[in-house]
């Protein structure tokens, strides 16, 4: 969107990390050629001072005797990706004399068209084979400081790698004497090719208005895309003396990232550096040196669909920021860390704010956009913009006045501590997600990382890392300190302005066509000036809470070129649905209902991943993952507060259910017909970013020092896991879980786990699961897991193990006594009703010996499950009463489960249950309650859409003796044990 505006093209890196780029949006480097090996640095987790931060561990920074650098990373969990191989030579467009112009980009043509050792094809299949958003060939590029030449290998492939090595001998190497005119000729006529056809109004744009904004400065008279009059100027000669001057192994670093062996790559490449003396590292000081502050440009271009308005804030950094990059990674601190995070809780903070007053300001048709970009380590970027979809000739000028007005409202006032309050949580969150998603992402996805790291001068460290990192200092940082941030942001005074539109708007106005420039730019100050001036309204305290607007960016549905539908895996018509998507989400619908019946429900059932980590059922982690979930029961985004998310579901007539069961989360969305969409986008976004914010952790607090854990849970994980954490219930409220301990087991559920989604409602099945896949194909992608069924590892046999568990400190309501009998192994789905109806014989069993004796206690008999035992179904037997009358309940219930198995169960007793149980069944068989909640648990216990519609049946085919078999088999159990809970 607003890199349109902006002139700057984004990377996706993990980190913010934009670079004003030509050839690739990937960002780039490495290389070979050099000498003997001069000195090394191999660095660790931290620095040698305590507050330096220092690579992470595995990185090995080697300087070679011809001032040619190596940077291997290793990464043991890239086994499965290949190996990428990166070389950066600092030659990028900033390097160039005035004369030069263009011969950054014409050399990297010529290099591309073939070297000493290498043709045009064999160069094309070595190096990554690509296309960025603009079609432009990837692979290599040029940028604003560098060139790039971007290779990956198989590890274990050592004549590949050194072919690569080869081809980036030839680049470093490359004789400039050897570059002959028509060779020139020939690159210079590709780039004024690729300027002349280039689609995107976005680098038009940036050509056309960039040098204007930035006059005076390295950033504004160098861009990477010279002029077509300077590639017409520019001579043979030129180019060779740019090769001459900037492709030396002086200039060169190869990147080298994967699962690989620092020593072997070392020697690898030191054979492929001959003797040369070093030469004198020179990095360009690109800072601006001077203020381009108010400063104006209102342009046009014939592609731009939209109008646009943006301010731009630039700021030199210290004297620290010139030099080598990896020399500024060794003086990278703490300090600097806390100035980055704090910078970017104060963007949160701006962008929350605008982007959500201008639904109201502005209509839903602006799109807000906050950027805060590292011009490679030298400036700090700040952009704030808007993209208007509406035609009115004034839409620039109402964005402007709008980004002006409340951005001198925050410079002056700063923020709500709600406002910090929330941007602080967003963060972390984002940064948790990150975090988590690092394991999964290929190599060259953390090659852009590792990248943008080292040629903006950082030290090396992972989203794991640095989600560490950030997250500790985050405590220390006040909020006092995010306010000054804040209103030292977004400063009016100091911002630059720029404005474009499309030739139609701008015909509107006859004197925007004019090439008066001073005159087009006088209009926007005028603009500016008056915003300035006017008074500011006071913002409704309650804003946050009463503007709703979408819950996420509509262009994400826009961007896909697929169908998200891998498959079509169980189909019957216009009743049950199920497909498979792309990223591994199952969606099943069925048809409930008439159209008398308007509600539909969406349940997305979450399991595997995280939940299924047999390491983690202890009391303490499933008390965090309760935690977790305050985050949908007060549902919040990263993007959306919970009180604009509240505005969504009021507008939308949504609500939304919880529920945590053994071995998975299940969060249900419900609404009318007709607000389907609407709660697709709800559950989309509570799945892909859902955050947790203070009140509603507190609110968990608060009910958790109330009613805490289940006892019998407790009890459960002190048996079966030998935990310390099997204390009494009382001592178990004490220990302390943070918002982030929640925050970071939500983000590890929701980006781990498996998610199975059920649809019901009185609509065509194809038609609801068509509705919903776009949102849900927007998920990231997962592993395949396995059904929770599939992963229970069979008992082996040994003696019966009775185990007792006495917990104190239990509340009134909960004390007495619990027997419970284990099952050896998985139960199929025919035997698991059969257990259900010898319980409910059981339930009978137990009252009429209640009855017999007179006696009045509350004893149940049911069927459970829990993360301790995994996949093990459990007859748990339990009776409520004090101290002294523990034996008088236990004789009771073990006499209950005597008659049972001596006596059996009969054929009319069995079918009085069976008639019981199907007239329940038929209560809430035809709700989408039922529907959407059984559907998204099919993966789960690995059943099929089959045994939910057939269920009555199911219970009615059991015969007495399978239901007393299953009950006699459970009750002589060779894993038995017995709950006391007492005060």
């Amino acid at each position: 969107m607003c890199s349109a505006v902006m002139v700057i093209r984004s990377v996706s890196v993990g980190m913010i990390g934009l670079v004003i780029g030509v050839h690739s949006t990937a960002n780039a480097a490495g290389d070979s050629g050099g000498s003997v090996v001069g000195s090394v640095v191999d660095s660790g987790v931290g620095g040698v001072v305590d507050d330096l931060v220092g690579d992470q561990k595995g990185t090995h920074r080697v300087v070679f005797d011809d001032g040619f650098e190596l940077i291997v990373i290793e990464d043991e969990s890239a086994a499965e990706n290949p190996v990428q191989m990166w070389l950066i030579v600092r030659a990028g467009s900033m390097y160039e004399r005035d004369e030069q112009r263009g011969a950054a980009m014409v050399l990297e043509r010529i290099i591309r068209r073939g070297t000493a050792r290498f043709e045009a094809h064999e160069i094309d299949e070595l190096l990554i084979n690509r296309s960025n958003e603009n079609n432009i060939e990837s692979g290599s590029f040029v940028s604003f400081d560098q060139a790039g030449y971007l290779a990956e290998v198989d590890g274990d492939n050592r004549e590949q790698m050194e072919r690569v090595l080869g081809f980036f001998d030839d680049v470093v190497g490359i004789d400039p004497d050897l570059v002959s005119d028509e060779q020139v000729e020939r690159a210079i006529g590709d780039v004024r090719d690729e300027i002349r056809d280039e689609p995107s109004a976005e680098l038009r744009s940036r050509q056309r208005w960039l040098p204007v904004l930035m006059r005076g400065t390295l950033f504004g008279d160098r861009l990477p895309w010279a002029r077509v009059d300077e590639l017409d100027s520019l001579s043979a000669a030129q180019v060779r003396n740019f090769a001459r001057a900037q492709y030396r192994p002086s200039r060169a670093v190869l990147v080298v990232y994967g699962d690989v062996d620092a020593q072997a790559i070392e020697r690898l490449v030191s054979l492929h550096n001959e003797q040369a003396s070093r030469d004198v590292r020179v990095p360009v000081d690109a800072r601006m040196g001077k203020s381009v502050a108010d400063r104006y440009v209102l342009g046009t271009d014939a592609g731009f669909t939209t109008q646009q308005s943006a301010m731009i804030w630039f700021t030199d950094r210290d004297d620290r920021s010139d030099g080598d990059w990896s020399e500024r990674a060794r003086r990278f601190t703490l300090a600097d860390m806390r100035t980055h995070v704090i910078d970017r809780v104060a963007g949160e903070v701006v962008r929350y704010r605008l982007d959500r007053l201008s639904a109201e300001a502005l209509g839903l048709g602006a799109q807000v956009s906050v950027e805060q970009v590292d011009l490679f380590g030298q400036v700090d970027l700040v952009q704030i913009a808007i993209e208007s979809s509406s035609q009115s000739d004034n839409a620039w000028a109402r964005s402007m006045s709008y980004l002006v007005s409340e951005c001198d409202r925050l410079s002056r006032d700063g923020a709500s501590d709600g406002e910090i309050v929330r941007a602080r949580g967003a963060l972390l969150a984002r940064w948790h997600r990150a975090a988590t998603d690092w394991t999964n992402q290929g190599t060259q996805s953390k090659m852009g990382l590792m990248h943008w790291l080292i040629t903006t001068g950082r030290p090396i460290m992972d989203m794991k890392i640095w989600d560490e990192k950030a997250t500790r200092l985050m405590v220390d940082i006040s909020d006092d300190d995010v306010q000054r941030a804040v209103q030292r942001l977004v400063e009016p005074s100091k911002a630059a302005y720029l404005a474009l539109m499309s030739d139609d708007v701008a015909l509107k106005n006859q004197f925007l066509q004019s090439d008066d420039t001073s005159m087009r730019n006088s209009v926007i100050e005028g603009v500016v000036r008056f915003a300035m001036g006017s008074p500011l309204e006071q913002i409704d305290p309650e804003w946050t809470e009463k503007i709703a607007g979408p819950l996420f960016d509509p262009g994400l549905l826009a961007s896909m070129n697929h169908s998200v539908i891998e498959e079509v895996v169980d189909h019957r018509g216009p009743d049950v649905v199920a497909v498979k998507l792309r990223n591994g989400t199952q969606i099943w619908s069925r048809r409930v209902g008439d159209e008398s019946q308007d509600q539909v429900h969406l349940s997305a059932t979450v399991w595997g991943g995280v939940l299924s980590d047999q390491d983690n059922n202890s009391a303490d982690f499933e008390r965090t993952v309760r935690a977790a979930m305050s985050a949908w029961r007060m549902p919040a985004t990263e993007s959306r507060s919970s009180g604009a998310v509240s505005a969504f579901m009021r507008e939308h007539g949504l609500t939304v259910e919880v529920m945590r069961e053994t071995g998975y989360v299940q969060l249900g969305v419900r609404g009318s017909v007709d607000s389907l969409s609407e709660a697709a986008q709800l559950m989309y976004v509570l799945l892909d970013q859902p955050m947790i914010e203070r009140e509603a952790f507190a609110s968990w607090e608060e009910a958790y020092a109330r009613d805490g854990i289940e006892p019998i849970e407790l009890a459960l994980g002190k048996m079966y896991n030998n935990a310390a954490n099997g204390q009494a219930h009382g001592e178990h409220k004490s220990a302390k879980i943070t918002l982030d301990d929640a925050q970071r087991m939500l983000t590890q559920i929701v980006r781990s786990g498996r998610i199975d989604i059920g649809i019901a409602g009185p609509m065509n099945a194809p038609d609801m699961v068509e509705r919903v896949s776009k949102y849900f194909g927007l998920l990231v992608e997962r592993d395949r897991v396995e059904s929770l069924s599939k992963t229970v590892e069979e008992r082996p046999f040994g003696m019966t193990n009775r185990r007792l568990a006495q917990l104190s400190g239990i509340e009134q309501r909960e004390r007495g006594v619990t027997v419970g009998f284990v099952s050896d192994k998985h139960l199929d789905l025919a035997s698991l009703r059969g257990l259900f109806l010898g319980v409910m014989v059981l339930n009978d069993r137990i009252g009429q010996l209640k009855d017999e004796r007179g006696v009045e206690f509350s004893i149940r008999a049911n069927v459970g499950f829990s993360d301790a035992i995994a996949g093990r179904a459990m007859l748990l037997v339990r009776g409520w009463c004090d101290e002294s009358e523990l034996e008088t309940v236990s004789e009771l219930i073990e006499d209950a489960i005597e008659l049972v198995v001596r006596d059996g169960i009969d054929a009319d007793e069995l079918s009085s249950v069976q008639d019981r149980i199907d007239r329940s069944i038929l209560e809430y068989f035809d709700t989408p309650t039922y529907w959407s909640a059984r559907l998204s648990m099919l993966g789960v216990h690995d059943r099929s859409v089959d045994d939910l519609w057939t269920i009555r049946e199911g219970y009615r085919v059991i015969d007495h003796e399978l239901v007393s078999r299953v009950f006699g088999e459970m009750v002589s159990s060779r894993d038995q044990f017995r709950v006391e809970l007492s005060r």
